[in-house]
């Protein structure tokens, strides 16, 4: 097992299970509440790095990630177990279509599968995790219009090629865009989309943009001050 270290906890990680990546980080950083949030759902946790950056970043008293992979639920039980936030947090082995609970949730978090067709591996498990055909796009978000509390946000990063997409199915889900971010690997090069979705009509929608890195392929001033809270380096 390797080990991605942060600020304040440590992911270990394996190689049948996603590693920690750069979407992750952002999404977990970028996202924010103005509300109380009472229990919160990373859907899809794999090792359970969302999970553990809100729980860094929100006071919340239950935090659940689930996932359909048993290697990734038991890795993130076990980063879970090793963090100061032990006491708030649990991973639970479901699919989202299965997951029942007996309240709402005041936040979801997701960073789901993106490579519908183009990425194949002969491990089945890294298939599960990479591939979106095991959570459709149409699922996540009708699933969690399910789970959300009146008040709630789903916070979710899509490819920037399937933004189109997106939006029309928040639209027939009677969804609506709180906030939209997008993410240019570097200046101009829009790769990712990151939605805040909610059942009650926002006023306005928040728009925005953020840029990883450079033409000369460092840090963006951006970047490093949205994530300066997790990372235990200088960028």
């Amino acid at each position: 097992m390797s080990i991605f270290q942060f600020k304040h906890f440590s992911i270990q990680q394996d190689s049948k299970v996603h590693a920690v990546g750069t979407d992750s980080m952002i999404l977990g950083a970028i996202l924010t509440s103005s509300k109380t949030i009472h229990n919160l759902l990373d859907i899809g946790t794999g090792t359970g790095v969302l999970a553990l950056m809100c729980a860094q970043q929100f006071s919340t008293p239950k935090i659940i990630g689930i996932d359909t992979d048993n290697q990734s639920v038991a890795l993130a039980a076990l980063n879970f177990k090793n963090s100061i936030w032990s006491n708030r947090l649990a991973a639970i082995h479901s699919s989202l279509n299965d997951f029942d609970y007996s309240e709402k949730f005041d936040l979801i978090v997701s960073n789901p599968p993106f490579y519908e067709e183009s990425y194949f591996s002969p491990d089945e498990n890294r298939n599960r995790q990479r591939n979106s055909e095991s959570l459709p796009l149409s699922d996540l978000i009708t699933q969690s219009k399910r789970l959300l509390s009146a008040a709630g946000c789903f916070w979710f990063i899509v490819p920037h090629k399937r933004k189109h997409e997106t939006e029309e199915l928040i639209l027939e889900n009677h969804l609506f865009i709180h906030r939209v971010i997008h993410v240019c690997g570097k200046p101009n090069v829009p790769t990712r989309i990151i939605y805040s979705i909610g059942l009650t009509h926002p006023d306005p929608i928040t728009r925005q943009a953020l840029t990883i890195r450079n033409n000369e392929g460092n840090y963006s001033e951006a970047y490093k001050q949205l994530t300066r809270d997790f990372h235990n380096r200088v960028l």
